[in-house]
Formats: structure tokens, sequence, C-alpha cells
């Protein structure tokens, strides 16, 4: 989809012994059409699948610009 994976870490989950959750960060506009079908493709893989947050670099997108 275009995204660029800046970090991935594994974290334990206390209560569930041997059990992991992760969290990604990545660099690309969620808000696009190749970002929305990102998340959806990776929610069908993910049993669970939270966004925490997002943040915009240098360029900002107008409403109804899609980056590339």
């Amino acid at each position: 989809y275009g995204y660029n994976m800046k970090a991935l870490r594994s974290h334990s989950m206390k209560e569930l012994p041997w059990e992991y959750y992760f969290y990604v960060e990545a660099e690309g506009n969620i808000n696009c059409r190749n970002g929305k079908k990102m998340l959806e493709e990776l929610s069908f893989h993910c049993e669970k699948l939270k966004l925490v947050g997002c943040y915009y670099g240098e360029r900002i997108l107008k409403d109804g610009e899609e980056d590339e």
C-alpha cells in the first residue's frame, strides 16, 4: 500500500502468559484510499486492531486531496 514501517515493537500481555501485542509506527496518510484499504486488510488479519493516533508531517493535505 506504499507505507513505510518506522517501528515494530512487541509487548507481553501481563494477564496472559506467552501472549503478546504489537505496536507499529508507519508513515503515510490513513485517510486516503490506500490507507483505508490497508487498515481494512489489517483488521482482517488481526484479532484486535486499534489506531491510537496520527500526525502530519510537512505536507498538509486539503479536504478531498489524496496522498499518492
